[in-house]
């Protein structure tokens, strides 16, 4: 018993390693993400510090410029780190009809899936956080964590990835019977850059537009780890890890569902 699932854990262990060294070889290409993210947070800055000053403020409902700027870079990379998305990855197979040999393959496709995307991410992550780090220091100063919020925030960001790879399946696996995701894929990656922070922080959306997009499934993948690593507090943890459990629970039972019946649909359609 023990021997198998020390085979089974080895197998998926060699499927990630392979994936993250084939993202990992494209080295220039990770790197020309890092020039995007050091624009878009000196401007993020230069609008915030207007903003700030103009209001005569040193701080915002608990977020001073220097907490406002490293999370906005956390948010920024930890969302930069997921490209390429996993929904166009499978929306691919799906077209050329190889998912019809992947799934017959000894290995679970969802998970075959799940340790590739993480291959994938690691590389793209570990570039834009070390070139957002050294931006964000050079705009605000150093980052203002303990290394008790730095974990707990790393934690909360893989339960974030793990909810986008369950949304992001989802949306790929609809290919079964849509003649195209990429726009259902385009209007989710819309609803996080608008709803998940990457901007502007949920904290500053009015009362009620906040309290919504804390509970929307946006917010929970990137902008709540990068809040708790800046600004932690005990309700926010126990928020966010709430809201990320409950929206793993639904997205995977919604992504497992649908590939349920999309393999039905392969049987009966012959691929």
């Amino acid at each position: 018993m023990m021997d198998q699932l020390k085979k089974v854990i080895e197998k998926y262990v060699a499927i990630f390693k392979v994936q993250y060294q084939t993202k990992a070889a494209y080295f220039s290409t990770l790197l020309s993400e890092t020039p995007i993210i050091a624009l878009r947070l000196w401007i993020l800055s230069q609008f915030y510090y207007a903003t700030y000053q103009t209001h005569g403020m040193t701080e915002y409902k608990g977020l001073t410029i220097q907490a406002l700027i490293w999370s906005l870079m956390f948010i920024q990379a930890f969302e930069g780190g997921s490209f390429p998305s996993i929904s166009s990855v499978i929306d691919e197979e799906v077209k050329s009809g190889s998912i019809a040999y992947t799934i017959n393959r000894p290995y679970s496709y969802i998970l075959f899936q799940y340790v590739g995307y993480l291959g994938r991410t690691i590389p793209s992550l570990i570039i834009n956080l070390t070139g957002g780090a050294i931006t964000a220091w050079i705009l605000v100063g150093g980052l203002p964590a303990t290394w008790w919020s730095i974990l707990l925030g790393v934690f909360l960001m893989y339960l974030g990835y793990t909810l986008n790879f369950f949304i992001e399946m989802s949306i790929g696996l609809l290919s079964f019977w849509l003649e195209d995701t990429e726009s259902i894929a385009w209007l989710y990656q819309k609803a996080v850059l608008l709803l998940g922070g990457y901007f502007l922080p949920l904290s500053m959306f009015p009362d009620t537009a906040r309290t919504v997009a804390e509970w929307l499934p946006f917010g929970a993948l990137y902008y709540g780890p990068a809040q708790l690593i800046v600004n932690f507090s005990l309700p926010a943890l126990q928020h966010f890890i709430f809201v990320q459990l409950l929206w793993l629970i639904i997205t995977g039972a919604i992504a497992f569902y649908i590939f349920n019946r999309g393999m039905k649909h392969v049987s009966v359609q012959g691929g």
